[in-house]
């Protein structure tokens, strides 16, 4: 897994799948929903690696407390 792109991306290379995950902290702000995603892998049943479909996760952002 490669972790710091700033765009969602999954790929292969040779057979493996690449997963790279976007960089929520850059240039957000608490007020702004982000997300991240959890990927899950398996062995298909020709054994080779498999990467299932990914499950996206949304943080909710806060409102600005004017502190």
């Amino acid at each position: 897994m490669h972790g710091h792109r700033h765009i969602d991306w999954i790929g292969e290379c040779a057979g493996l799948p690449i997963v790279s995950a976007p960089s929520p902290v850059m240039e957000v702000t608490d007020d702004l929903d982000t997300h991240f995603y959890i990927h899950t892998l398996a062995v298909g049943a020709d054994g080779r690696l498999r990467l299932l479909a990914p499950e996206r996760w949304t943080v909710a952002g806060e409102p600005a407390t004017g502190v």
